[in-house]
């Protein structure tokens, strides 16, 4: 859901619609207190973490109720996120609601085991908390051993279509060897292939030798579709169904922790692209130059830019329509990211406009602009997708670590001989039609 800075709902995905029986256009424009899926506990709730959110304060993730339109209660877990305009003021709040129904339900389930199930518990606090997949595994890992009390586990994931171990993640017997990648066979195989877990006893139970790595019972349980996770021993004691839950409890948290994090990179990657040509937006570039700005005071280099504009692209779209003007900047954009370096950086700057971003520039920033312009005038004569002439101007400065101009006054520097370059080029059309017209004047004659 995405609600303004005033408690308003903006937008809702078509999966509240089917959790909670409500349409996005019923409930956008109404205010928190007038939601009709939050019961009154709900509402003061999120409304205190909202005002929190919005005022710059932490909110960790919390679970509220929400009442779907047949009256059935469900729990949803609510992660928050502040979008925020240019300047770095909070102008939205994306929330992302997981159905935690069934999570909760089992752990409601299994108070017999309530240690185990508050050690789950903190666990899930540092799941939500891990920033990486591969903090996701090691933190599970680490909870199947020290909160359930499995003395052995072996993670696998899929990797191309194979189940693939992941020493780095595994506690098995020093007697075990990992070196082989592809598990062939076993108990972890079916797991992943049935999507259940399997309770086994025994090393002919087990599989194949070696398949279960030294554990001789145990279970081994699916992470959805990432991978499995075999816990258990080496020793003659027995895990049953209730274990497994516990385990499956403990793996609820793990995928939902990986779909958040994919989720978040999926934004963040939006939120710095420009959706027309797959740039980097200028977002994008405002987060990321004070790093090259550092590393170029620690090494002595400087940074080179090019500011790159189309020629006449208002004349273009006024002639053969925006569809056509959009074309071409994706056309431009393909062009200059085929002719960069893979430390380089290309930005779309705004409008037909691009930046082109050189770390570690030694001087050689005028060559490199003039192979480019020579470059992009023999692409223009060869492309074949448009039925006028494509040019561009292009401006270039370098910023010093150890000179007294700003990054923003170099990249000015860069526009304004940019521009410069644009009105040379356009005299320099003018008189190659002139030339051209009276020779064509004194044919006639």
């Amino acid at each position: 859901m995405l609600v303004d800075r005033k408690g308003i709902f903006l937008a809702a995905n078509n999966r509240l619609a089917d959790w909670l029986g409500y349409t996005s256009d019923e409930v956008v424009g109404l205010k928190f207190v007038d939601m009709p899926f939050f019961t009154a506990k709900s509402k003061a709730t999120v409304v205190k973490m909202f005002q929190r959110r919005m005022s710059g304060r932490p909110v960790a993730p919390y679970d509220l109720e929400f009442v779907a339109k047949n009256g059935v209660t469900h729990i949803g877990r609510l992660v928050g996120s502040v979008v925020t305009d240019e300047q770095g003021r909070p102008e939205a709040d994306l929330a992302m609601i997981s159905d935690v129904t069934e999570q909760r339900e089992a752990e409601n389930a299994l108070r017999a085991s309530r240690e185990k199930i508050e050690g789950l518990r903190g666990t899930a606090r540092r799941l939500e908390a891990c920033g990486s997949e591969d903090e996701v595994c090691r933190v599970t890992a680490y909870a199947a051993r020290t909160v359930l009390g499995f003395p052995r586990c072996v993670v696998a994931r899929v990797d191309d279509g194979r189940l693939v171990w992941q020493p780095e993640l595994s506690d098995v017997s020093p007697a075990c060897d990992l070196s082989t990648a592809e598990i062939p066979g076993g108990p972890i195989v079916d797991a992943h292939r049935d999507h259940k877990s399997i309770v086994f006893h025994g090393s002919n139970e087990a599989g194949c030798a070696g398949i279960t790595c030294g554990i001789t019972s145990g279970i081994c349980a699916p992470i959805a579709e990432e991978g499995v996770l075999c816990v258990g021993s080496d020793d003659s004691r027995r895990y049953n169904d209730k274990d497994a839950r516990l385990l499956e409890l403990l793996l609820g948290h793990t995928v939902e922790a990986l779909g958040r994090i994919r989720l978040l990179g999926r934004l963040r990657e939006q939120a710095t692209r420009d959706l027309m040509t797959g740039l980097h937006n200028r977002r994008y570039f405002s987060e990321t130059i004070d790093r090259e700005i550092a590393r170029s005071r620690r090494y002595g280099y400087g940074i080179g830019f090019l500011m790159i504009d189309v020629n006449g692209f208002k004349a273009i779209n006024d002639t053969y329509g925006h569809q056509t003007g959009d074309d071409v900047l994706c056309a431009v954009a393909s062009f200059l990211e085929g002719h960069v370096r893979s430390s380089e950086m290309v930005v779309r700057f705004g409008g037909d406009e691009f930046l082109i971003v050189m770390p570690e520039c030694t001087g050689e920033i005028d060559l490199v602009r003039k192979r480019l312009v020579e470059s992009f005038r023999g692409w223009a004569e060869s492309c074949d997708r448009f039925n006028f002439h494509l040019e561009v101007a292009i401006g270039s400065a370098v910023w010093s670590p150890h000179g007294s101009a700003s990054i923003e006054e170099t990249i000015a520097e860069a526009d304004q001989r940019m521009y410069r370059n644009k009105r040379r080029q356009r005299r320099g059309r003018r008189r190659r039609e002139t030339r051209q017209t009276d020779v064509s004047d004194a044919a006639t004659s």
